[in-house]
């Protein structure tokens, strides 16, 4: 399944495009999966949103 990040950095709040302020890709050890950490921060309405997207192997 393919995950599209542009459809996920929408605004909850005004519905336009929000700004991608930082992105870290890390592996869990445990587990071994990767996890991608977003923070979007909208430019119109400045809400800040922390996403994290968990991708399997």
């Amino acid at each position: 399944m393919a995950v599209d990040l542009e459809l996920l950095s929408i605004c909850p709040s005004c519905g336009r495009p929000m700004n991608e302020d930082s992105r870290i890709m890390r592996v869990e050890h445990l587990t071994g999966n990767r996890v991608l950490e977003r923070l979007l921060i909208c430019p119109h309405c400045k809400v800040k949103i922390r996403e994290v997207v968990y991708l399997t192997r």
